[in-house]
């Protein structure tokens, strides 16, 4: 038995077995090739990679191409699913047939906030993990308007982002801000009757709430 070896039966120059000559000599002759394997390898989602056939034991082999995987970035293979221990090119060699696993890191991105004529987001921007959820957005005001939520598309068009959204960009990324006008009222002013003079008049809009100064007469009503 040699181990990563397998014995050639057939060689021509085989001998296991003879008989003794008189001096009590005898050579017996075994051939041994050395064994070979197929390595594979599991992309964990990615891109395939075809495998490598005919490696012989003992022997290392090349790095093959990296796979490819949306929002992810490749980070090695690995001698195990568990993703434990990582496998060397230039040091680890073939022992028996070999599977090793592909392992990825998810890419981050910056999400932008503009805030669109409200004030100042806060924050201004922050960092998101791909397929993990974008979690607390910006906060922003703006008067006169109710906010209405982050949008991918400028003047709070596209899809609407949320807490529990999950990312799904390969690039960074800016939300803009939708505003809704909140209602506005007027203050009119009747003389009641009357039959000369000129009421007040108030150009002004007020939103709800609002404090509004009564106006003086410009003249007297009669």
């Amino acid at each position: 038995s040699y181990t990563g070896f397998a014995e050639n039966k057939n060689h021509a120059s085989r001998v296991s077995s003879g008989t003794i000559a008189a001096d009590g000599s005898l050579v017996l002759k075994l051939y041994y090739d050395r064994s070979t394997y197929t390595v594979t390898f599991t992309s964990n989602g990615g891109t395939a990679v075809s495998p490598i056939s005919g490696v012989r034991y003992g022997a290392t082999i090349s790095a093959p191409d990296s796979p490819a995987k949306t929002g992810y970035s490749f980070a090695g293979w690995f001698k195990e699913a568990g993703l434990t221990n990582s496998w060397a090119f230039a040091n680890d060699t073939v022992a028996a047939s070999t599977t090793l696993y592909a392992k990825w890191t998810a890419n981050t991105y910056t999400v932008t906030f503009d805030a669109q004529s409200g004030t100042a987001a806060s924050p201004a921007s922050k960092v998101v993990t791909y397929a993990s959820t974008y979690g607390t957005l910006a906060t922003t005001t703006r008067t006169g308007y109710a906010f209405g939520g982050w949008y991918t598309g400028t003047g709070g068009t596209g899809t609407r982002i949320t807490e529990e959204t999950q990312v799904a960009l390969n690039a960074n990324q800016t939300l803009y801000a939708r505003w809704t006008a909140l209602p506005t009222y007027k203050v009119t002013y009747s003389g009641n009757g009357s039959e000369s003079g000129t009421v007040p008049s108030d150009v002004n809009s007020y939103l709800a709430g609002a404090g509004a100064t009564v106006l003086g007469n410009t003249g007297s009503l009669y």
